[in-house]
């Protein structure tokens, strides 16, 4: 289960709850991991950003990340959840409540892959071939699937990988000191603190090949009259807040600082490498990639045992608004200027000086790697 996080409705809930006062307001439940991708939510919520949209967001934090969001999603605990991309598709495909409706984060993200400080004597995941487990939060979850993404990655036989549940990142804390053949794959940046307090050492880094967080949504709330509107309404303001968070500059750090305990310099370092997309649309072409590619890992099982086709993935989402009837705005002299103090914490990111702990170029060299096997992918296939 989850952690219910802020306050359960807006301070104007009460003048629209009632029958009695005309139209209700209504309340979207949303379920996501407590890591600084969600902080638009939060800080949108503290604001009071969602009120002149009639909508009440009542927040829950899930620890355990995309495995038990699946869950709650499918029991209705919650309406929408932000969910890693790959573990939002295995699960649409397989449970007809879930659908994917849109993209929150359109970057990728690196993961750390990370073994106990003291226990692990190794310094790479080379070197840990023959006797490491994959320590995940569940099976099914991002941290189980991308483990056989990145061992395919390191040209291992993904048949003999090992796990051991650990619940989250609170497990990995207590479970990798005591036992030095474990890995927990988790976002660098989430884990860094323990990196730098001695809990964990990074023995390696891996890039998502494709888009970090989805929007996945219950059907039955999405069947529910004037839902989806509500949501595409959220999803603005939503991104609305993470243009401002993006481009906030101190206020952001400080922010970052106090409620997910990552220093500025790793945050200005981070902060440039994300794009919040909280778009209503969903891409299709991307998610068959997805599908390929777990299908290959044995991850997606379909009744043909071929991977899963144009159809199935697109029955696997649901279309939230029409592309017709959402534009790009022509940019403003508010928007150039948003670019330009993104632009500005990126050359101030750059000319940080990386403490030795938080291995501040490796967003960059990972990046870099992503690109070069993009590229010869790209070129393999011509």
């Amino acid at each position: 289960g989850g952690v219910e996080r802020g306050r359960r409705a807006g301070p104007m809930a009460s003048e629209g709850s009632s029958s009695k006062a005309g139209a209700p307001r209504r309340t979207i439940r949303v379920g996501g991991v407590p890591e600084h991708f969600n902080a638009p939510w939060h800080i949108a919520k503290d604001q009071g950003k969602f009120e002149p949209t009639g909508v009440d967001v009542e927040w829950t934090d899930y620890p355990g990340g995309t495995g038990d969001m699946c869950k709650a999603l499918d029991k209705r605990d919650v309406d929408v959840a932000i969910m890693l991309t790959e573990g939002t598709l295995v699960e649409a495909l397989k449970d007809n409540n879930i659908t994917i409706v849109g993209v929150y984060v359109s970057s990728s993200a690196i993961w750390g892959v990370h073994a106990g400080a003291k226990s692990c004597e190794a310094d790479s995941i080379e070197s840990m071939k023959d006797d490491v487990t994959f320590a995940i939060s569940r099976y099914g979850s991002g941290s189980h699937l991308m483990a056989y993404v990145y061992a395919e990655s390191l040209g291992w036989d993904t048949d003999s990988l090992k796990f051991k549940v650990v619940g989250g990142l609170k497990g990995a804390i207590e479970e990798l000191p005591k036992d030095g053949t474990l890995v927990f794959m988790w976002e660098m940046f989430t884990t860094l603190p323990w990196v730098v307090d001695g809990t964990f050492k990074r023995v390696g880094t891996f890039p998502t090949p494709w888009p970090f967080f989805s929007i996945a949504a219950n059907k039955e709330f999405l069947a529910e009259e004037g839902a989806k509107e509500a949501l595409v309404s959220v999803l603005e303001v939503v991104k609305a807040a993470a243009d401002e968070f993006r481009c906030g500059g101190q206020s952001t750090f400080e922010y970052i600082l106090e409620h997910y305990r990552i220093e500025k310099e790793p945050a200005a370092e981070w902060l440039p490498t994300v794009d919040w997309a909280c778009e209503a649309q969903v891409d299709l072409e991307m998610l068959h990639k997805v599908g390929e590619t777990l299908h290959r890992l044995k991850k997606i099982e379909t009744e043909t045992g071929n991977p899963p086709t144009e159809a199935e993935i697109e029955g696997a989402t649901t279309r939230l608004e029409s592309s017709s009837k959402r534009t790009k705005p022509e940019e403003t002299s508010e928007s150039a200027a948003a670019e330009a103090a993104v632009a500005a914490v990126a050359e101030a990111a750059a000319n940080v000086e990386q403490p030795a702990e938080s291995d501040g170029g490796a967003v960059a060299a990972a990046r870099k790697q992503a690109d070069l096997d993009k590229a010869a992918e790209e070129n393999a296939g011509e």
